[in-house]
This record gives structure tokens, C-alpha cells and sequence, in this order.
């Protein structure tokens, strides 16, 4: 299984794509993220990974998962799998936007779902969601698709099938908010 997840992990590490909106240079974007790993949803979980990657290289942003090794300046995805009942009731994850770097996911949540393939669907739609929350800095919702606040019985339907989708403001936010981070990332670099 460990040779297959790395396997798996090195395909979502290569992959690419351009988004049409922005041009090539705004399409080289590579965010790191880390993230726990839970052995009994090892499957799951990397399945998550890909479709999560694949979202956001359809808008020309890489994303390099890691399990170790965690680089600073890296996205930092924790997942609780024993979930207090009064944490965020309804929820299946939250991001802390303001400080840039911390997710957390109700991994014990999601997996409530009966059906494997939409426990996978809606895993990568709430990294998704909550990875853009970082990437945007800030709480802000969509009236549609993968930044909806609220995901009801027709969007779950949808996600099983193709995923949500980003709008252009979804899309223009996270691009403002990569540079930032990259022009953060490089001033603090150059202070060194």
C-alpha cells in the first residue's frame, strides 16, 4: 500500500494545467499542502488528494500534497476523526483564512456517507473549499458551486458525478491572494 499511495502522491505532484482566463506565468502557481493521514481511509484519502489537485488545475494552480516533510509556508490540513459533538455542528471543516496556514477537517463526519465514491467526492470538495478559504484569506461564500457555503442535496448529487465548479470571483480571489502570499513569501525571504 505504501509503494501505491507514493505512486499515487507523484502523479498529483506532476500533474498540470493551464486555466484559459490567466495567462501561462499566473498558471505556474504551486501551493504545498500537508495533511494527516488515516490509514483506515487510505484509499479515500488519496482518491481526495487527486480529484482535489485536479480541481484547481483546471484554473492553473498545482497542488503538491505532502504527509511529511511539512515545508514552512505550507497549507496544514489536520484531520479529526473524534470530532466533538458541539464543534461547529453542521460543519465538515473548517480553515483559519487569517493566519494562512491551518484546516482542519471532520474526517469522522464525512465518512458518515454509506457510498465510498461520495465520501471521496465530498472529501475533495471540502479540501477544496477550505484549501481556498486559505488561498483567498478570507471567510467569504459564493452564492454557487464549490464555494457555497451551504452544500444541499442536489450539490452533494453533483459532486458525486463531476465537481463543483469555481466562479470567476472564486477564481480572480485566489489568484490576488497567491500573489500575496508569494510576495509575502519573498519579502520574507529577503529579511533573512
Amino acid at each position: 500500500m505504501k509503494i501505491t499511495v507514493w505512486t499515487v502522491m507523484m502523479i498529483v505532484a506532476t500533474g498540470s494545467a493551464a486555466y484559459a482566463g490567466h495567462d501561462e506565468a499566473i498558471a505556474a502557481h504551486t501551493v504545498r499542502v500537508c495533511s494527516d493521514y488515516a490509514p483506515a481511509k487510505a484509499r479515500s484519502l488519496v482518491s481526495s488528494y487527486i480529484l482535489a489537485a485536479n480541481m484547481f488545475e483546471r484554473i492553473g494552480v498545482k497542488l503538491e500534497w505532502r504527509m511529511r516533510d511539512c515545508p514552512a509556508g505550507a497549507l496544514q490540513i489536520r484531520l479529526s476523526t473524534n470530532t466533538e459533538t458541539g464543534l461547529k455542528p453542521g460543519a465538515l471543516a473548517y480553515a483559519s483564512p487569517y493566519d494562512g496556514t491551518h484546516i482542519v477537517v471532520f474526517l469522522d463526519r464525512i465518512t458518515r456517507f454509506e457510498d465510498d465514491g461520495l465520501v471521496t467526492a465530498v472529501l475533495a470538495h471540502v479540501f477544496a473549499h477550505e484549501i481556498t478559504h486559505i488561498l483567498q484569506a478570507t471567510n467569504r461564500h459564493a452564492l454557487s458551486g464549490l464555494m457555497k457555503a451551504h452544500w444541499n442535496r442536489d450539490d452533494f448529487l453533483r459532486m458525486a458525478s463531476q465537481p463543483l465548479s469555481f466562479t470567476p470571483d472564486d477564481i480572480d480571489l485566489i489568484y490576488i491572494g497567491l500573489e500575496r502570499r508569494e510576495s509575502l513569501l519573498l519579502t520574507a525571504v529577503g529579511t533573512r
